[in-house]
């Protein structure tokens, strides 16, 4: 049996009051009604849009019940949020597209790569970043190769989340980041392992260049 289209109507309208939770389980108990999960997806995907429009404090009413860091930056948190509520296929679908917007590095940059600079080690993909502070702001510059397009795409995630925030926003990165965006649960553990490097490797680089500021 087809949901008809004013119940759809109806379905999308009221998305918009409903916690992330919630909203993922009204979807998948529509879908199941119907049988049709394409089109409860692109029902899905209406009512996230709602939903990125609505207030910010609406997507901070809708946490983790233990184990959130209550100092992590808010615009992180937003994102994190965000991105965690999607399904597991819209996850990497949207770490994809990180990988994309990912900026290429400057000229200077690029030939100091070229040169084997500014390796992360302790990954095992060929990933090169640059990290410090200047004026005050973090500032970020990496690499990835495009045949590695989930690290890729995770360090695209933390230069656009945090390129020209406060210090204070990467000291307070959390350890367990991957879980909260929900990318060991898509990714596997091995996969992601390496993402944790990254995350010390910005955290240690940029508590350095503040305490050299200071």
């Amino acid at each position: 049996m087809n949901l008809t289209s004013s119940t759809h109507a109806r379905w999308t309208e009221g998305c918009g009051a409903l916690s992330y939770s919630e909203l993922l389980g009204s979807w998948a108990m529509a879908t199941a009604r119907t049988g049709e999960e394409r089109h409860g997806r692109s029902l899905l995907a209406v009512a996230l849009v709602r939903q990125a429009r609505a207030p910010a404090r609406a997507l901070r009413n809708e946490r983790p019940a233990t184990g959130w860091h209550p100092r992590m930056d808010p615009v992180l948190e937003r994102k994190v949020e965000r991105f965690r509520a999607l399904p597991r296929e819209l996850r990497l679908q949207a770490l994809l597209a990180q990988a994309k917007r990912l900026p290429p590095l400057p000229p200077e940059l690029t030939q100091a790569r070229d040169h084997g600079l500014g390796r992360v080690e302790e990954c095992q993909t060929p990933l090169y970043m640059w990290v410090g502070v200047e004026g005050g702001c973090v500032r970020i510059h990496a690499d990835a190769p495009s045949e590695a397009p989930t690290v890729r795409g995770f360090v695209g995630f933390l230069v656009e989340a945090l390129d020209g925030t406060d210090p204070a926003a990467v000291r307070d990165l959390p350890e367990d980041l991957m879980d909260r965006m929900g990318l060991t649960e898509a990714l596997g553990v091995q996969r992601t392992r390496g993402f944790s490097a990254v995350l010390r490797r910005i955290r240690r680089d940029v508590a350095r260049a503040a305490g050299e500021a200071a």
